[in-house]
């Protein structure tokens, strides 16, 4: 399958900072990120995420497949309290609590 991306324009590809953003700092939260910076951080996401979904699957239904956004638009049951647990675990523990808001803030 093509992805209609010759050789020169890969090797010419320039990355646009505001459009993956969001994936570089997950990355990064998964390989540096303290249990409360990531419980914290997708806690505040899935809220976003949730949100975005219900309001494109609003729109779309009718006209298109929406069970994709449908699925996403609540999050898993018990998601909430378990985020929480694993913070409060990482906090205790010494995970630094600003660096845990700046994580919730950014993502």
């Amino acid at each position: 399958m093509s992805l209609g991306i010759d050789e020169g324009g890969l090797i010419g590809y320039e990355p646009k900072p505001g459009c993956q953003a969001y994936t570089a700092f997950v990355s990064w939260l998964a390989l540096n990120g303290s249990r409360a910076e990531l419980a914290l951080a997708f806690l505040a996401n899935l809220a976003a995420w949730g949100e975005n979904c219900r309001r494109l699957a609003s729109v779309l239904r009718g006209r298109y497949e929406t069970s994709f956004f449908e699925f996403f638009a609540e999050p898993a049951p018990g998601f909430a309290e378990l985020a929480l647990a694993v913070a409060e675990q990482g906090l205790t523990a010494g995970d630094s609590p600003p660096r845990a808001r700046r994580a919730a803030r950014l993502l």
